[in-house]
């Protein structure tokens, strides 16, 4: 009988490849440097891209990497110079 593989934790990702397709909750709060707390009640607002499992909150590798797209894009609109600032 084959042995599981262990799972791989943040502190062994070195490159987006080394990320599983699905992860937990705790997982992607390392990834993005917020607590896992915070990042939970976002989930459950609707404001991360996570899903449940039973109990367990899952992300895929896919929907934070879009996710972080958008928050880049809205950060870069939100920091805008306006025309105002301009003149």
């Amino acid at each position: 009988m084959a042995r599981p593989k262990k799972a791989i934790t943040p502190a062994q990702v070195t490159t987006w490849e080394r990320i599983p397709v699905i992860f937990d909750l705790s997982f992607a709060a390392c990834l993005i440097g917020m607590d896992q707390e915070n990042l939970r009640k976002i989930a459950r607002n609707g404001g991360f891209p996570a899903f449940k499992v039973g109990t367990k909150w899952r992300v895929r590798k896919t929907d934070l990497s879009e996710w972080i797209d958008c928050q880049l894009s809205q950060s870069r609109i939100a920091n805008r110079p306006t025309r105002e600032d301009t003149t």
